[in-house]
C-alpha cells in the first residue's frame, strides 16, 4: 500500500508474496513495482482459521411448491448465530440472495 498525497487515498500496489530465500532471516518477502511516490507500509498477516462450527447444518436443497417440506432454505441452528450474514450464489457465482440475521421465521429464502 502506498499513501499518495495527491489523491489523499491508499493506492493499492499488488505485492507478491515469495517464499524464503536461502540463508535469509526471515520466511516471507513482499515485492512490487510501485507506481509512484509516497509513504509505503508492508505487513504479512496470518488469518486466524478457526474451525467451522460443528452445531450448524446446512441442507442444500429445496423444493418451493407449498407442501411443507423443503419450502425454505434451512440452516439447524442458525438461531445460535443471530448477528450472522447469509449469502447464496447460483451456479455461475452470481449472488441471487443477501440477507442479515437470517433465521427461521421471517428473513430467510
Amino acid at each position: 500500500m502506498r499513501w499518495d498525497d495527491t489523491t489523499s487515498k491508499w493506492i493499492k500496489e499488488k505485492g507478491e508474496i515469495t517464499d524464503l530465500l536461502t540463508g535469509a532471516d526471515y520466511t516471507k518477502i513482499i515485492t512490487t513495482q510501485v507506481s509512484g511516490y509516497g509513504i509505503f507500509t508492508i505487513a504479512l498477516a496470518e488469518k486466524d482459521n478457526p474451525a467451522p462450527p460443528t452445531d450448524l447444518i446446512i441442507y442444500n436443497a429445496i423444493s418451493p411448491n407449498n407442501n411443507g417440506k423443503n419450502d425454505s432454505f434451512h440452516i439447524k441452528g442458525i438461531d445460535k448465530y443471530p448477528d450472522n450474514r447469509v449469502e447464496i450464489y447460483n451456479r455461475w457465482g452470481v449472488k441471487v440472495y443477501d440477507a442479515l440475521s437470517y433465521n427461521e421465521n421471517d428473513v430467510m429464502f
